[in-house]
């Protein structure tokens, strides 16, 4: 049987979450966070780059249990706080699936030992990538609809 040992690991940098090469949308939600959740995301980073399958796993689940916490405070559970999430419109349901196979993950890894296989980690940080740059683009809406000179009504005829 394969050991952990002899799984590929992901290249250096992957998720390009290191603020140094990180693009611009990256930095613009980096300084969004927590200085919790950006310390998180270092770490996560720097697990990456070392390779590490089973420490950016935990820190992903915790990365999203951290931003459903900040926006619906705790409802007791991962699914409620999903569910809550979702109700408030930062998610879509087929989002809510995805995330909850991203926390599953997270959840198998802390309580029984699991160890994703490289493509798994690859898009559980696709999920976090997209979460983050919707966190962002959410906000800039507000902006392009307020700048959107209206539609000009239609005289009658």
């Amino acid at each position: 049987s394969a050991s952990v040992f002899d799984v590929p690991t992901l290249p250096v940098s992957y998720l390009g979450l290191s603020i140094m090469d990180a693009p611009e949308w990256a930095a613009e939600w980096f300084l969004r966070l927590s200085k919790h959740q950006q310390l998180l995301l270092r770490e996560l980073d720097m697990s990456l780059q070392a390779g590490g399958r089973i420490l950016p796993t935990i820190a992903i689940r915790t990365l999203l249990e951290s931003l459903m916490i900040n926006a619906v405070e705790d409802q007791g559970s991962f699914k409620k706080n999903l569910s809550a999430f979702e109700q408030l419109g930062h998610l879509t349901h087929k989002e809510v699936e995805l995330m909850a196979a991203v926390i599953d993950t997270g959840h198998a890894t802390t309580h029984r030992l699991f160890v994703p296989s490289t493509d798994d980690l690859r898009t559980c940080c696709e999920v976090v990538k997209h979460l983050l740059q919707r966190i962002v683009l959410s906000d800039k809406i507000h902006v392009i609809k307020a700048n959107t000179p209206p539609r000009p009504s239609r005289k009658p005829e």
